[in-house]
């Protein structure tokens, strides 16, 4: 955080985030148990790797990420909006930084603040974008009210009284098994972030856990540190990773290294390195570590305890007493491909909740990604049976009859998606992409419209940006919107082929032989199988009498794809 007089600001900030405790305190336990008393528990539902927590907003419903590594809660500018609430300016050029640098950010007050059945203190939020379109997040400045604990797999993050707890009497705690503990730093006015110590082959590393970060990442000036890179036998690239703002940094994984805490190596996600520039951690601990561990951060004792979650085939867990807390658990199994324990959960909120058909939809899910599409199709044929224009369960039928090729069972259910869903829904972006798949441009073009109007600070931008060039470049209509699409996204990520491909071909429709050939060139760099942007430089080469070249552009490129010519040609693209 940047600005002047940061530290009284901050501490205002913290103190108005205090948590209303009611009822007679808890009888004194014996006194060699461990005891953490609840202040407040935040039930947690699992959208992919992101832990949704709901609160209530001035009586309006929102989806705040809990983000252990997020200094102050924020809530995005559409949140803002919709609650009707002034936004005024921050004082002192405040700012947040985190990966990708520093953006400013305003401030906004909420009244009336409701969280998991508590009510809490009028309080400043930052409001800043998000990612994915939550509401907001819920930061430090509520999360280290008190220590908590982190049951991601639970579904519950709760905020607790310890007493007498330590790796020994936690061990109840731990349901069993072992609990493993690591010493983190003091929290202070500040610094509210969750930091202690990782190691790597030996070498320490400065570890900042942060449940709202997708995934572990390792810095890459701390992996050179370690004596890994991009060049080490084993390593290979990943990808683009999204930072702060939009900001984006290439990555790798490194799947034969681990990072261990204490004496433990963790396992789990393959170890993904990050070149993100100046970034204050080494180590960024995420939520796949949250979801496969019980994590009890008590901050009283400056102390991380956790113990593995992880279950195994056939190993039943405990039972919960309603079809929600089935529900959450089973999102959060979900969430880590344990499949098969998600579908038990979703199972039993059925047998607790039958009238409820989102937890058909769920299961449906799980059982698609578990390789069982029958059963998925029979659950969300019940779901849609008791709510015909569920556009979740619309959807993912939709997305079963794709995979399976059946492209005339899909599309009815994306036409009544389409027209269920509300103009600026996050669906729209899903659709864009089915319609893409049933090759109807038009349409994808249309979706992509109405969420590219609506998230325009989402961390997909580029991504639906890029769908949106593509599809009006396949149809040739609307060329300048196009290039201008194309032009943001590669702004966005410079290295993205299909950016340079996307814009190769409007190039190519707008007679800017040389820039298609450059970004064709582009995109071969870093793709050099892709098929369309051979055949699409190969055209570009003829066309500028580079004939030898042209000619062996299309063989190479119908080597690898033999239909290219007539997918080309059925464009109205021809030599």
């Amino acid at each position: 955080m940047q600005g002047r007089n940061i530290a009284a600001f901050v501490g205002r900030l913290f103190a108005a985030a205090s948590i209303a405790i009611g009822g007679a305190p808890a009888a004194p336990p014996a006194a060699e148990r461990c005891t953490l008393t609840p202040i407040a528990e935040l039930p947690v539902t699992m959208d992919g790797r992101r832990a949704l927590v709901k609160a209530h907003l001035n009586g309006v419903e929102s989806w705040l990420l809990a983000d252990s590594g997020a200094f102050l809660s924020m809530l995005s500018p559409a949140t803002v909006e919709r609650l009707g609430l002034e936004r005024g300016p921050a004082p002192g050029g405040l700012a947040i930084g985190g990966v990708g640098g520093a953006i400013p950010v305003d401030l906004a007050r909420v009244e009336d603040i409701r969280i998991g059945g508590r009510k809490l203190a009028a309080m400043t939020f930052l409001v800043g974008p998000t990612e994915r379109s939550i509401g907001g997040l819920l930061g430090q400045n509520i999360l280290a009210n008190a220590d908590a604990e982190f049951d991601l797999g639970g579904g519950m993050i709760r905020l607790v009284e310890p007493a007498r707890c330590n790796s020994l009497s936690l061990a109840e705690w731990g349901l069993g098994r072992p609990v493993s503990q690591v010493r983190i730093a003091p929290l202070s006015e500040t610094e509210r972030h969750v930091t202690g110590t990782a190691t790597i082959a030996g070498v320490p590393l400065r570890a900042v856990f942060d449940s709202g970060a997708p995934t572990t990442l390792l810095s890459l000036a701390a992996a050179r540190r370690a004596g890994i890179g991009p060049e080490t036998p084993g390593v290979y690239p990943a990808g683009a990773t999204n930072g702060l703002n939009g900001s984006i940094g290439q990555s790798w994984i490194a799947p034969s290294h681990r990072y261990r805490l204490g004496a433990i190596e963790l396992t789990g996600d393959p170890l993904r390195i990050a070149d993100l520039g100046q970034v204050p951690f080494d180590l960024l601990i995420g939520a796949d570590f949250f979801l496969s561990h019980r994590v009890l951060v008590a901050n009283a004792q400056h102390r991380l305890y956790f113990t593995d979650m992880t279950t195994k085939t056939g190993e039943p867990l405990p039972a919960l007493k309603s079809a929600d807390s089935y529900g959450r658990r089973g999102t959060a199994l979900a969430a880590r491909r344990d499949f098969e324990h998600a579908v038990a959960d979703f199972t039993r909120a059925i047998e607790l909740a039958p009238g409820e058909p989102h937890f058909l939809v769920a299961r449906a899910a799980a059982r698609r990604d578990r390789g069982e599409s029958l059963l998925a199709r029979q659950d969300l044929d019940a779901a849609l049976a008791m709510r015909p224009d569920d556009v979740e369960a619309l959807l993912t039928r939709a997305t079963i009859h794709l995979a399976e090729g059946d492209r005339a069972a899909a599309r009815p259910d994306l036409e009544r998606a389409s027209r269920a869903a509300l103009a600026g829904a996050e669906d729209r972006f899903a659709l864009g992409a089915a319609f893409a798949a049933l090759e109807d441009w038009r349409r994808s073009r249309q979706e992509f419209d109405l969420w590219i109007a609506s998230h325009p600070t989402d961390d997909r931008i580029g991504v639906a940006r890029n769908a949106r060039c593509w599809a009006l470049a396949m149809v040739g209509e609307g060329l300048a919107q196009a290039r201008e699409d194309c032009d943001a996204a590669v702004r966005s990520n410079p290295e993205e082929p299909a950016y340079r491909d996307s814009r190769g071909l409007v190039r190519l429709r707008l007679g800017d032989l040389d820039g298609a050939i450059a970004d064709y060139d582009a995109a071969l760099r870093a793709r050099p199988d892709l098929a369309w942007s051979i055949y699409g430089r190969g055209i570009a080469r003829l066309r500028k009498g580079r004939e030898a070249d042209g000619v062996r552009d299309l063989a190479a490129a119908r080597a690898i794809d033999p239909s290219i010519g007539e997918r080309f040609a059925a464009i109205g693209i021809l030599r």
